[in-house]
């Protein structure tokens, strides 16, 4: 069990270093008179919404965070979040593999 923990461990500490190893984007090009003249949509039509696995890597960011805090509590945190220790592993691959959800976990973990 405690090899399992390490090992999550390990992988949320991967996904922080490559979360924050992501190479800058390029920068827009200025937009012409034209185009700033013309009106934006308010934000809240432009976002979509999350995806369940948005929401779900939140929600493993916080299961983590516990039990980070509470490392003799890992199983009844697990049993509490409805998930065994190989669930929670499979959910943080594949969280890693989604851009959207990895961001999401990484803000959720700060």
């Amino acid at each position: 069990m405690r090899t399992m923990m390490w090992m999550c461990i390990a992988m949320l500490v991967s996904l922080a270093m490559v979360a924050g190893c992501e190479s800058p984007s390029e920068e827009a090009p200025a937009e012409s008179a034209e185009s700033a003249a013309v009106e934006e949509a308010p934000a809240e039509e432009k976002a979509a919404p999350e995806s369940a696995l948005v929401v779900e890597a939140r929600e493993v960011a916080a299961l983590r965070a516990k039990i980070k805090a509470n490392p003799g509590q890992v199983d009844a945190l697990l049993a509490e979040a409805e998930m065994t220790q190989q669930e929670l592993e499979a959910k943080i691959f594949e969280i890693t593999a989604d851009p959207a959800a990895r961001a999401a976990y990484v803000d959720a973990s700060k």
